[in-house]
């Protein structure tokens, strides 16, 4: 079952990153026709940035996100809006209502078993483009772009538990990442090496046209995880200065078999040998009469 997932989602991955390189002008057109909120435009926001702080919150604000109603996705510049990324006028509030439905079927990870409002939730940052003063390189620009939202924003409980998944995206950085909360991990739902292999963090956009359907496609893959923890899976995470995640493997994973399969390996091994030596020894005494002489 754990390689069959693993072949499907290396197969999804594949898919979803061989498209073809027409974003550039792309940008162009969406920069032409759609606007954003706070009476800024989009080669405005393009040429300036935005900062997780000026991010608007989806759930109070929904119509300066471009959704019609409270949610879990903030696309202040319209991107989906644009057929250009695969989306369309609806495609937004198509993907809250997928966001919305993860939400209500997750578990709960945090480590009092605690949750208020809710389980995990998944949020969903599109923008044209990321405030950068300090000249960042795009993975850290973006990286800490999900992780400011991710702890101080866009909060999913007013508690200490980490319950969020942020997946963040910059057109004009050409860039996209995801934020899992460090409960989640903890409580050992999803893996990160999962997240890198069907295209969760990535500095290559250029590549991938159809952006709307590739964050889709993310959101009902990390739904999947955490609608369903995978019994098998024992996931330890720990980040350091440059945001790696260190994993810990299950047993089975890891190539480490369980004690009662171990056992009877070896009785098999005993049984074998024995089957050998009997198979050289008693021809010798039939032949010789060594072994049944009388005393």
């Amino acid at each position: 079952m754990i390689s069959g997932r693993i072949n499907t989602l290396v197969l999804l991955a594949i898919f979803t990153f061989t498209t073809n390189h027409c974003i550039a002008a792309a940008v162009v057109n969406s920069a032409s026709s759609a606007s954003t909120s706070d009476n800024k435009t989009i080669s405005e926001t393009v040429e300036t940035g935005w900062t997780a702080e000026d991010m608007p919150d989806p759930r109070y604000c929904p119509e300066c996100c471009g959704i019609s109603e409270p949610g879990l996705i903030c696309d202040p510049d319209g991107i989906f809006k644009n057929r250009a990324f695969g989306g369309g006028p609806e495609a937004a509030n198509k993907l809250n209502r997928d966001l919305h439905t993860a939400a209500n079927k997750s578990v709960c990870p945090c480590m009092n078993g605690k949750c208020y409002t809710w389980n995990v939730v998944i949020f969903v940052a599109v923008v044209n483009k990321i405030k950068n003063p300090d000249n960042k390189r795009k993975n850290e620009l973006i990286g800490d772009f999900a992780k400011q939202l991710q702890e101080h924003w866009w909060k999913a409980d007013d508690t200490e538990c980490q319950q969020e998944i942020i997946i963040a995206l910059s057109l004009g950085d050409g860039a996209i990442t995801t934020e899992i909360g460090d409960d989640i991990l903890r409580a050992k739902m999803m893996k990160y090496d999962d997240v890198v292999l069907i295209g969760g963090v990535s500095q290559d956009l250029h590549s991938s046209f159809d952006l709307y359907s590739h964050v889709q496609f993310l959101v009902k893959t990390y739904a999947m995880y955490v609608n369903h923890p995978p019994e098998t899976t024992t996931l330890s995470a720990s980040s350091n200065q440059t945001g790696t995640i260190s994993i810990a493997k299950s047993p089975r994973e890891s190539g480490t078999l369980p004690a009662g399969i171990i056992a009877l390996i070896v009785i098999a091994v005993i049984v074998f040998i024995a089957a050998i030596g009997l198979s050289v020894v008693l021809p010798f005494c039939l032949n010789y009469k060594s072994c049944f002489r009388k005393k």
